[in-house]
Order: C-alpha cells, then structure tokens, then sequence
C-alpha cells in the first residue's frame, strides 16, 4: 500500500498516475463542466476565452484578464461617466498649480536657492516655493523663476500669520527676510 500524499486540493493514497488524473480534473474544473462554458471576446484586446455561462448571464465575461478589466473600467469610468464627477469644477488656480510647467517653475527656484530656506537657511527639509509677487494678481508671473523664493514650512506659514495670505508684497517678503525674528 502506498503511503499517503499531499496533491494540491486533495490527500490521497492513490497512485501517481491517478493523483495525476485528479489534478488535472481539479485544476481544469470537473469532468462535464466545459459543456457549460460558453466563447467570449474581450472587449478590449479582442482575444477569445471561454468562460462559464452564469458569468455571462451576470454581466461578467467581458474581459480576458485582470489587466483588461482594469483598462476597460478606467475607459468606462473617465470624465463625466465617474461616480464622483460634479460636471468640470476644477478651478484655474488648481489647474495651474498641478500642472508640469508649475512643477518645473518650484523645482527651478528651489535649485536656483541651493535647497535652502531663505528666512532660516536651513537647508533641505520640506520646502515650499513662495511667490513674490500674488499668484491671483499676477497672472503673467506666476512661472516666472525671479517671482519665487524658497520658504521652509515653518517660515512660510510665519509669513502668512504676520502678514496674511492675500495682497503680499516684495517689500514685506524684504522686510521678513531681513528681520531677526527666526522663531
């Protein structure tokens, strides 16, 4: 008698040639069970795959894999057809701000500046590129690298508690930068 051996789904004292036989059933579902799998075409890359009728029947079977699944949801679920859509009100500002240009425009004034806080000299940390001249006031300079200057978190928001948040000028960025206040 053969002893007992660990196969995938089962235990079994079977032979090999039968253990083998088993898997096979196992892994390619029971005997009689691809009578009711049905041909599909996958809606995105158009290769055929057989899947189970009730999946059909469900409003599954529509993709070959996980991968084109996932294409076809992100296709399907784009615009105003997402659940979360609230019809296209992404502001300008935050347009901009989330744009490449804008990135490079923050990455170019922190490398001008030497990664370095301009009110502390602190350098490295979190930084935050702080525009000279408003944002809102000034639309033709918000990408401009001589309108920028590198602010750590804490300075930046130091400057914003002194002088608030709207209306800021050169002069008080000189004023502030100049000042023996670094707390």
């Amino acid at each position: 008698m053969s002893s007992w051996k660990s196969t995938k789904n089962h235990w079994t004292n079977k032979p090999d040639t039968e253990r083998k036989s088993i898997l096979d059933r196992v892994s390619k579902g029971w005997l009689g069970r691809p009578k009711d799998r049905i041909k599909c075409k996958c809606l995105i890359c158009g290769k055929e795959f057989e899947v189970k009728k009730s999946r059909v029947k469900a409003g599954r079977g529509k993709y070959c894999s996980k991968d084109c699944q996932y294409k076809g949801v992100g296709l399907k679920e784009r615009g105003n057809k997402h659940w979360n859509w609230r019809g296209g009100i992404t502001t300008e500002s935050e347009k901009i701000r989330k744009s490449v240009e804008y990135r490079l425009w923050r990455e170019a004034v922190f490398a001008r500046d030497s990664w370095t806080c301009q009110k502390c000299l602190e350098k490295g940390g979190e930084l935050v590129s702080h525009h000279i001249n408003n944002f809102a006031d000034y639309p033709e300079l918000r990408t401009a690298i001589s309108n920028g200057v590198t602010f750590c978190e804490k300075c930046h928001n130091r400057f914003h508690k002194v002088y608030g948040v709207k209306n800021n000028t050169g002069e008080q960025l000189k004023n502030y930068v100049n000042s023996k206040d670094t707390k």
